[in-house]
């Protein structure tokens, strides 16, 4: 018995405490590794997390256009935080560890918007950023040097894209010449005068001869012969031409139009005009582009019509511009509605100006629901200056 256990030993198994012996000493090890990884893992997540959450909500701020809170996306201060808060939660990100401020493109700050807050400042200028930065923290499950408790942090800046011009504008007066065919005057042709000829008759001489007598006594007779020349006819003068009176060509005067510029819009207007949009909700919005080199203010407003006849936008109870309240009213259903200086709210001069070469929106909040048609109103601008547009 003891020889065969002897054999046994003497074949090299191992014991099992030699295994756990083993087992103890790479057990440490093991779970560093495993534990490290984890760790790790958990740091680069938290990092994702804290970097998208400040980019998601500067995008959100530089937006073009209008919120569904019915203000520019650059002055939603609600919007923004809330686009912060949809990826923050997975990280545990606290509200007052995500910071929101405005800068001019020297790096100066001019507003932010803290937990609460609902606006954003409204001197934002084209070019100014804004600004979000978000701190998170990693907590570490294991405590394993160097994966002590750490802050991470992320900041991202966007540009404000404001009032960017869409869309067409009155283009200036161009005069296409129209060609007039003159005609040219022909002249009447002269008659062509031929000459006759005439011959003239030639003078022939007719000669006689007369005999003479002489003595017997005395020499030889002499014949003398006289040539009396016979006057023929009298040659007879014929004009060869006879005058013939020219007919004398007469022109006949033709009229020639003149071009006649007729203007398709007044100076005052030029490169302003007005758009009624898509209704959302209980909410009309009207978009007011400007492309002079010069800024204009809504100076009065005038609704002939709206759908009021139907109970969903019965009423109209208020009017806003850039997110701020212009002017209000109470149960509005009669028509035209006319607001003129004296109307608008006190101290909304600046919020009804519409800077050069930019775009406002102006918004009309009906009691209920409004309709998509129906629609004509009428804008009058501090220059002179007045659009109409219908829906």
């Amino acid at each position: 018995m003891k020889s065969g256990m002897k054999q046994k030993r003497s074949k090299g198994y191992p014991s099992i405490g030699q295994g756990l012996v083993e087992f103890s000493l790479i057990l440490p090890l093991l779970l560093l590794l495993i534990f490290g990884v984890m760790e790790m893992g958990r740091a680069f997540y938290v990092y994702i997390i804290v970097t998208s959450t400040s980019r998601e909500a500067s995008r959100y701020g530089s937006a073009v256009g209008i919120s569904e809170n019915g203000v520019p996306y650059y002055r939603d201060c609600a919007g923004i935080r809330q686009a912060a808060n949809r990826i923050a939660i997975l990280a545990n990100i606290p509200d007052q560890d995500i910071v929101i401020e405005y800068q001019h493109p020297d790096g100066t700050v001019y507003g932010s918007c803290p937990p609460g807050t609902v606006m954003g400042p409204a001197s934002t200028q084209l070019g100014d950023r804004i600004v979000v930065r978000v701190k998170g923290k990693f907590q570490s499950i294991v405590p394993i040097q160097p994966l002590r408790d750490f802050d991470i942090h992320s900041q991202t800046a966007r540009t404000i894209v404001k009032d960017v011009q869409v869309g067409a504008a009155d283009l200036p007066l161009v005069f296409t010449p129209t060609q007039t065919n003159t005609p040219t005057q022909t002249g009447t042709p002269l008659p062509t005068n031929t000459p006759t000829s005439t011959p003239t008759p030639t003078e022939t001489p007719t000669p006689t001869e007369t005999p003479t007598p002489t003595s017997t006594s005395t020499p030889p007779a002499t014949f003398t012969v006289t040539h009396t020349p016979t006057p023929g006819p009298s040659p007879t003068s014929t004009d060869p031409f006879t005058p013939t009176p020219s007919p004398t060509a007469t022109a006949t005067p033709t009229s020639t139009s003149t071009l006649t510029p007729t203007p398709t819009a007044t100076p005052l207007c030029y490169g302003i005009s007005i758009s009624l949009g898509e209704p959302s909700g209980n909410k009309l919005e009207l978009r007011i582009e400007n492309g002079q080199a010069a800024p204009i203010r809504v100076e009065s407003l005038t609704i002939s019509q709206w759908p009021n006849g139907a109970e969903q936008n019965k009423y109209l109870n208020e009017i806003r511009m850039s997110g701020s309240v212009v002017w209000e009213g109470s149960k509005v259903n009669w028509m035209p509605i006319f607001i003129d200086s004296a109307r608008w709210y006190s101290n909304t001069s600046e919020i009804r100006q519409v800077p050069s070469l930019s775009t406002a929106f102006m918004q009309f909040l009906f009691e209920k629901n409004a309709l998509s048609t129906g629609y004509n109103l009428t804008v009058t601008f501090d220059n002179g200056c007045s659009r109409n547009t219908t829906r």
